[in-house]
C-alpha cells in the first residue's frame, strides 16, 4: 500500500508482513525465513523446521492500480516431518501473476483488493503430482485502527475446493525501529477442502481452525528487516480434531505452537 502503510502479503496461504510498497515504478521484495513447522490451509504439513523463500517484483499503474508476479518456495530439513515422500530442497513451489488495486476511501482509509492465478509445483513430492491451479483474491481495509482482511483461494484444477482466511491485524510502532504485530485470524473451508485437509467425508463448508500470531520486526536498514513471530495453531472441529486423533501420519496435530525467524529486503 501506499503512505507508508504496511499490509498482509495475501495469496501466499502462510501471510508474512512487509514494508509498505513505495511511490516508484517498480517495487522488489524478498524475504528468506525458518520456520519450527510449515503449516497451511488449516492443517500442519511439516512438523519438522522448514525454510522459505518468497519473492516479488510490482510495477505502480496509474490511478491506484498495481500488476506484478511472486514466487513461494518451501524446502525441507528432514523427512521425519510429514508421511508424503519429497526431495528435501524446493519440493513446492509457487508462482502467480497477480492484479491490484488501492481505493482512497478518507485520509488514514485505503481498500485494497488483489486478484491472482497460482500455479502451485509439487515436482519435488515422490510421484510428480499434477500441479494445481487456483484462483486466489483478498481484499484489506487499512485504518488507523484495526485492519481487518480476508483472502479466498479456489482450486480449479485437477481437484476442486474452497478456502477463506478471515482476520484482523494492527501494526505497533514501539519504537522507531522496531514493531509489533498482533494477528487473529480464522480458516474456514467448503467439503471438498474438509476432505483433502482431514479426510472427511461429507462434511459441509464450516470453520477449520484459529490463529494467533504475534510478529516483531526489527528495521536493520532503510532496505533490511530482521523479524521473528510466535503463532499458535488450533483446530476447532470437532469432526477434523476427532480424525487427526485417530491418524497415525506424524504431522496430523490438532493444536501446535510454530516460532519464525527471517529476513526481509525490499526496494
Amino acid at each position: 500500500m501506499r503512505n507508508g502503510i504496511s499490509r498482509w502479503v495475501l495469496g501466499t496461504g502462510l501471510m508474512a508482513i512487509v514494508p509498505a510498497w513505495a511511490g516508484d515504478v517498480l517495487s522488489v521484495a524478498a524475504f528468506g525465513e525458518v520456520r519450527s513447522s510449515y503449516l497451511t490451509r488449516g492443517a500442519v504439513v511439516n512438523k519438522d523446521p522448514a525454510a522459505i523463500l518468497w519473492t516479488k517484483a510490482r510495477v505502480n499503474l496509474p490511478y491506484g492500480a498495481y500488476a506484478g508476479i511472486w514466487t513461494w518456495s518451501v524446502s525441507a530439513f528432514s523427512d521425519s516431518g510429514q508421511t508424503a515422500k519429497r526431495r528435501y530442497a524446493f519440493h513446492e513451489n509457487d508462482f502467480a501473476p497477480e492484479y491490484g488495486y488501492v481505493l482512497d476511501i478518507a485520509e488514514g482509509w485505503q481498500l485494497e483488493s488483489t486478484v491472482n492465478w497460482k500455479w502451485v509445483d509439487l515436482q519435488g513430492y515422490e510421484g510428480h503430482p499434477e500441479a494445481m491451479r487456483e484462483w486466489d483474491f483478498a481484499q484489506a481495509l487499512s485504518n488507523p485502527y484495526v485492519t481487518p482482511y480476508y483472502l479466498m483461494r479456489y482450486c480449479v484444477d485437477p481437484t476442486y475446493w474452497g478456502y477463506w482466511d478471515v482476520g484482523v491485524y494492527r501494526r505497533c510502532e514501539l519504537c522507531e525501529d522496531i514493531s509489533l504485530t498482533p494477528r487473529f485470524y480464522c480458516e474456514f473451508g467448503d467439503g471438498h477442502h474438509f476432505k483433502k485437509q482431514y479426510g472427511l467425508e461429507g462434511h459441509g463448508c464450516g470453520l477449520q481452525a484459529l490463529n494467533l500470531e504475534f510478529r516483531l520486526a526489527y528495521a536493520l536498514t532503510e532496505y533490511l528487516d530482521l523479524y521473528a513471530s510466535l503463532l499458535q495453531f488450533v483446530i476447532v472441529d470437532p469432526a477434523a480434531r476427532g480424525a487427526f486423533r485417530h491418524s497415525d501420519k506424524v504431522q496430523s496435530v490438532t493444536e501446535l505452537t510454530i516460532f519464525t525467524v527471517g529476513v526481509l529486503t525490499k526496494f
